[in-house]
């Protein structure tokens, strides 16, 4: 289902933030410059409502705990998402398609939704303005349309649903300076049709499957860190969750679930060797290629070398950075009068990093026949799928796709592999002899001896990484221990006399947990001292070529703006070169204002022409045709970005150019006296 929302005012949703000091008050709006409204802020005004509702006996009393949950207790009964512009993937999709990325800018597509107002404080005895009240408001244009994703999880009663959607459609305000005109609205529940996310076949699976699962973040995903620093997220997906999807329909089965790493061009990436190095202050070439020392087979080296700071590469050493960005949040007192945070009576403003939508995180799930069965039939009745923190408002909304489901079949390889690396892909949760948490060299070796079926395993190198492991019990709402262990990107050589079977070294997992995507490890055999890294990839630059056709009028109204703003631009230049030429005629304050008159009310060149021409006074008259006609010479020019009319550019041009003569005349005003 959606929430539809229709501005009939003017709506600041107040981001709390500011813009180049010209802006005090500014909305909220994505990298790309448009606006949406804040999840957290419509549910607190649906939440109102229903209250309202609770207390005017229309539902039982407690209901809106029920309905909208309470923190540490009860979780909300429905999910709502942020609202964004009708169309919101087209308009995106067709700005990241033009060249030109001055039009594009984040400023530029923001004024095609928004304007500026100001205000002031007055002095009620005075009537004059208070000193140094003067502020600056955005707010988005009235008569635009959003849409937040909307939907039930929980076990409502056709009573509450029916009062919840009841009560959505009666709110009629949101927003900042509600009650003084801005935030009117209106709200209408729209049912929508769901996307199948999977159809696998029961003839392409086999006895032991290899599941190949995607997920698309279709809004900003909370992944806290485990030390619950909520300024941080971890930046993949943890097994554990995707687990927690499943976890209901597949009773006490255990599964084995990697982790979800960021993707390019449809492949999963996979975390750096931590044994990469590059000489200090080397950048990538002309090329966007840089040549790096993997420091696991060679030692000697005259350069100063600093570690390799990326986090993700495919096969083919391309880097894939995972985008984040931080979103502030307040809690309101108790007293919601007060109307904002000020650190007492329980309320707080504080701030939360999240991964950003659009991005594509890849995985895979390794399963007999008849758990992969399972699996494809949960995912294909799943809906409107939500993951992390803060799921129940603007955070999680996620698109989980089975992608493929690849067959594993048992084989045997006579070749043995002696000397060979060991990857961690995912932090590796270990206990030593003594049943202790352990991230020691001797611990990593014994389990890979239990894990390649050999017992004379030993690790000649390492570069290794930690990781603080943690998390949160939900059933028993305490945290689970902190401790430390091997992370992802730590990299050892290893030996075995005895030697491993090459056919056992695909989808191994070591250690304890490995069904919440913990110890997966990639084992190669490989020795190559040089390893490239490459920063863009060549099929992005071929999908872009791809598809270019404009969905939508935004880039339109993004380029007739820049032209608009270019006509201005010269409008101005040529206003003060004109005013120096006229500035010692005695009568020239009074025919431009006459002027500045007659433009109002005329839309061509030819009607203002004719009303000058009818001023009785002639000196005013001559002054007026002279005016009129330098700047009808001025604005012949070829104007860039956009083609106007003859009549769009003579109101345009006329308005700006009288405007700003006008005001270059004043200065010298008393030398015409």
């Amino acid at each position: 289902m959606k929430l539809r929302i229709e501005l009939l005012s003017d709506l600041c949703t107040y981001s709390g933030e500011t813009y180049n000091s010209m802006v005090d008050t500014d909305v909220v709006y994505d990298d790309y410059g448009l606006p949406y409204i804040q999840a957290k802020r419509l549910k607190g005004c649906i939440r109102e409502a229903y209250q309202e509702l609770e207390e005017f006996g229309v539902v039982p009393a407690g209901s809106t705990i029920r309905v909208f949950g309470e923190e540490g207790y009860h979780k909300s009964a429905f999910t709502l998402s942020n609202a964004y512009l009708a169309d919101y993937e087209k308009l995106i999709s067709d700005i990241e398609k033009e060249e030109d990325k001055a039009v594009t800018h984040p400023q530029n597509v923001l004024r095609l939704y928004t304007y500026a107002r100001t205000q002031t404080a007055i002095d009620l005895k005075s009537g004059v303005a208070d000193k140094n009240s003067l502020r600056t408001m955005r707010v988005i244009k009235k008569g635009l349309v959003f849409e937040a994703d909307f939907h039930y999880q929980g076990d409502l009663t056709d009573e509450e649903k029916k009062a919840l959607e009841h009560a959505m459609e009666s709110v009629c305000h949101i927003g900042y300076s509600r009650t003084r005109g801005l935030g009117i609205v209106r709200l209408n529940v729209v049912d929508e049709k769901n996307d199948i996310h999977t159809e696998v076949h029961a003839d392409e699976v086999g006895e032991m499957n290899k599941i190949h699962y995607s997920i698309k973040l279709l809004a900003p995903m909370l992944c806290k860190a485990a030390e619950g620093n909520q300024a941080r997220t971890q930046i993949y997906i943890e097994g554990a969750k995707v687990l927690g999807l499943l976890a209901e329909a597949m009773g006490q089965e255990e599964l084995i679930v990697s982790n979800a790493y960021i993707g390019l061009d449809g492949r999963r990436c996979t975390p750096l060797r931590a044994s990469l190095q590059k000489k200090k202050d080397q950048t990538f070439d002309s090329e966007q290629m840089m040549e790096v020392q993997d420091m696991l087979f060679t030692d000697k080296t005259t350069e100063q070398m600093s570690a390799v700071k990326y986090a993700f590469a495919d096969e083919e050493g391309y880097l894939q950075e995972v985008e984040t960005e931080i979103n502030y949040h307040h809690r309101r007192p108790e007293d919601k009068s007060v109307g904002r945070a000020t650190g007492k009576d329980g309320s707080a403003f504080y701030q939360l990093e999240s991964i950003r939508p659009g991005q594509t995180f890849y995985g895979y799930i390794l399963a007999n026949k008849k758990q992969t069965e399972t699996i494809c039939d949960i995912i294909r009745v799943l809906k409107n799928l939500r993951m992390g923190y803060g799921r129940n408002a603007q955070y999680g909304a996620v698109k989980l796709k089975i992608d493929k489901v690849e067959v594993l079949t048992e084989t045997k390889s006579e070749s043995k592999i002696h000397d060979f690396q060991v990857k961690l892909n995912a932090p590796v949760i270990m206990f030593n002899e003594y049943g202790m948490y352990a991230a020691d060299i001797q611990t990593l070796e014994s389990y890979l001896c239990e894990a390649l079926g050999t017992e004379d395993i030993k690790i000649t190198k390492s570069f290794l990484k930690y990781e603080t492991i943690g998390g949160f019990n939900v059933t028993w709402k305490r945290r689970k221990p902190v401790f430390t262990a091997l992370g992802m990107g730590t990299i050892c050589q290893v030996h075995s006399d005895a030697g491993i079977d090459s056919s056992k070294v695909h989808n191994v997992f070591l250690g304890e947990r490995v069904s919440e995507g913990f110890g997966e490890v990639e084992i190669t055999w490989e020795e190559n001292p040089t390893y490239v890294l490459r920063k863009s990839h060549p099929l992005k630059a071929e999908k872009e070529e791809q598809g270019r056709e404009i969905q939508t009028d935004i880039i339109q109204n993004l380029h007739k703006a820049a032209g608009k703003k270019a006509i201005e631009e010269m409008a101005r230049k040529d206003a003060d070169v004109r005013a120096k030429k006229i500035k010692d005629i005695r009568e020239v304050d009074a025919t431009l204002s006459r002027l500045i008159m007659i433009c109002k009310e005329q839309d061509t060149y030819e009607k203002m022409f004719e009303q000058v021409e009818g001023i009785t006074t002639v000196s005013k008259r001559e002054i007026a045709e002279k005016m009129a006609e330098d700047m009808c010479a001025a604005m012949k020019k070829d104007y860039p970005y956009y083609e106007f009319a003859e009549d769009e550019i003579y109101l345009i041009y006329s308005a700006v150019y009288l405007k700003q003569m006008k005001y270059a005349l004043r200065a010298t005003r008393k030398n015409r006296r």
